[in-house]
């Protein structure tokens, strides 16, 4: 089953880019998905001063009830920054890190390339940063600046990407059953 939220009627249709490729990668997979709810595209908009907003940036489901309720995550999984390094570094590709099968967290390899005039980006005002990485500023997470300069810092303290994926080996995690917490596993 498939719960899709997220996204919204963004001026520059990049939503709808983005929902375009998720249906592509879904269909792609061997296993049969049913799309039980998508709240993506205008279902997921509201217009606050003539801006497009998304209604909700997170939500979470009682699976005994179905029931959805919006949400903020505290814990963003594991390898949060180098999720967000591939991001900055301007990969197209859909990053789909969950294994549904193994019930593990696969992130990489991936490559990218340090930017000229990254640590630019360390130095000046929030409103510049989102102006420089944000296709749509406006609307972004209080956390979103913070995200791309830590992203931003690694990449200065880890220039190749074959040092951070040792062996060309992604980076696997799995939930340790009393914590819940993820630990690093071997891949």
């Amino acid at each position: 089953m498939m719960y899709l939220v997220g996204g919204y009627q963004d001026p520059r249709g990049l939503s709808d880019q983005l929902f375009e490729e998720i249906f592509k990668t879904v269909q792609k997979l061997p296993q049969e998905i049913h799309l039980k709810l998508a709240c993506i595209g205008e279902t997921n908009t509201v217009v606050k001063n003539r801006i497009p907003w998304p209604k909700i940036y997170g939500v979470a489901i009682k699976i005994d009830t179905g029931e959805i309720f919006p949400a903020k995550f505290e814990v963003k999984g594991p390898d949060e920054v180098l999720r967000h390094v591939k991001i900055l570094a301007g990969s197209s590709d859909i990053m789909n890190i969950y294994d549904n099968h193994l019930n593990i967290i696969k992130i990489g390899p991936f490559s990218y390339t340090p930017f000229q005039g990254m640590e630019y980006l360390l130095k000046v005002s929030d409103e510049v940063v989102l102006k420089h990485t944000s296709t749509s500023p406006e609307v972004e997470p209080s956390d979103y600046v913070t995200n791309i300069r830590k992203a931003v810092q690694f990449m200065i303290e880890n220039p190749k990407a074959t040092d951070v994926f040792k062996e060309n080996k992604p980076h696997c995690f799995c939930r340790e059953e009393t914590s819940g917490l993820w630990v690093p596993i071997r891949s």
